[in-house]
C-alpha cells in the first residue's frame, strides 16, 4: 500500500506540520488498536477472570468459588499449621485475591494442618531451668507449669506432659506444653551422720533428710572390726552444712553388690533388711 497518497505534496510549513500531524494521528490509533484490542484477543480470548479471595474457606466451598468461575485449583502437599483456625481450610493463595487471570488458571491453595508437626522431645533434665526454657521456645515448644521440688536449686529434674515423665527423643507435636520439676534447695541443713550404720538404714536416713546417695566405695576390713554394708566415712562429712538433693558419697564395708539392691527393695516393700553376717 502506497501511504504517499494521504499525505498531500506540499513544499510549506503549513503543509510539513499537516504531514506531522496526520502521522502523529495514524501512530496513536495503531498503538491503541493493538493494545486494547488485539493484544487482549490473542493473550485473554477476551475473557478476563479476577480470582476471588478463598483464604479460610473450606474444600467444599471451592467448586462454587473456583470452578464456576472456570478456574482450577491445586492443593500443596505441604500444609502449614495455625490453631486459631480450624482444620483443612485454606491458608494461603497463589495468585492472590484480585488478580486478573485467564480462564482456566489454577490457583495454588495451602490447607491448615489437621494437627502441628511432630518433633523429638529435648533432654532437659540437669540443665538450669533457665536453659531448659530457651531450649523449648527453639523446638516450639510451650513451658508449661514449674514445678518446685527438692533437690539442687534451679536444676531440671524431671520433664513431663500431663504428670507422666516424657523421655528424650519422644515425638511430640510442636507447641506441646512441657512442664519442669526444678529443684528448690531451700535452706541448708545439718548433713547426718550415719556412720557406723549399716547400708540400708544410711539411705533411710538420706532420704528422709532431702539427701541422695552419690558415689559408693567398697572397703575390705578385717571380719570382726565391722559388719558386711557398715558405712565407714561419708563425704561430705557429717555436721557440714549441705542443701536439700546433695549427693553424699558412701564407703562401705565389701558386701555382695546384689544386697545392696535386695535391700532397696525390701525397703520399697517395708521389709526388714537382710543380715549380711
Amino acid at each position: 500500500m502506497n501511504f504517499k497518497k494521504f499525505f498531500p505534496k506540499t513544499n510549506t510549513l503549513q503543509g510539513l506540520l499537516l504531514n506531522i500531524g496526520l502521522i502523529f494521528i495514524a501512530t496513536f490509533l495503531i498503538l491503541y488498536l493493538v493494545f486494547h484490542v488485539v493484544l487482549p484477543k490473542i493473550t485473554l480470548h477476551g475473557e478476563v477472570i479476577t480470582v476471588p479471595n478463598v483464604t479460610l474457606k473450606t474444600i467444599e466451598d471451592l467448586e462454587e468459588d473456583l470452578l464456576s468461575r472456570n478456574l482450577e485449583y491445586e492443593i500443596k502437599p505441604d500444609s502449614d499449621f495455625n490453631k486459631n483456625f480450624p482444620a483443612e481450610v485454606v491458608l494461603k493463595q497463589y495468585p492472590e485475591p484480585g488478580t486478573k487471570v485467564k480462564k482456566g488458571r489454577v490457583v495454588s491453595l495451602t490447607l491448615n494442618a489437621s494437627h502441628p508437626p511432630e518433633i523429638k522431645m529435648p533432654k532437659l533434665v540437669d540443665s538450669g531451668v533457665k536453659s531448659a526454657m530457651k531450649e523449648l521456645k527453639s523446638y516450639g515448644l510451650e513451658v508449661g507449669e514449674i514445678i518446685y521440688e527438692p533437690g539442687m536449686a534451679n536444676l531440671v529434674l524431671d520433664q513431663q506432659i500431663d504428670g507422666k515423665t516424657i523421655e528424650p527423643g519422644t515425638m511430640i507435636y510442636k507447641g506441646t506444653p512441657v512442664d519442669l520439676v526444678v529443684g528448690d534447695q531451700g535452706a541448708p541443713i545439718d548433713n547426718p551422720n550415719i556412720k557406723g550404720l549399716n547400708y540400708f538404714e544410711a539411705e533411710t536416713i538420706l532420704l528422709g533428710s532431702g539427701l541422695k546417695i552419690g558415689e559408693i566405695f567398697q572397703q575390705s576390713v578385717p571380719a570382726d572390726s565391722a559388719g558386711a554394708g557398715t558405712v565407714l566415712r561419708q563425704m561430705p562429712p557429717a555436721g557440714q552444712k549441705v542443701y536439700t538433693g546433695t549427693l553424699i558419697d558412701l564407703w562401705i564395708v565389701e558386701v555382695d553388690s546384689s544386697a545392696i539392691e535386695e535391700m532397696r527393695l525390701m525397703n520399697s516393700g517395708g521389709e526388714e533388711s537382710p543380715d549380711f553376717e
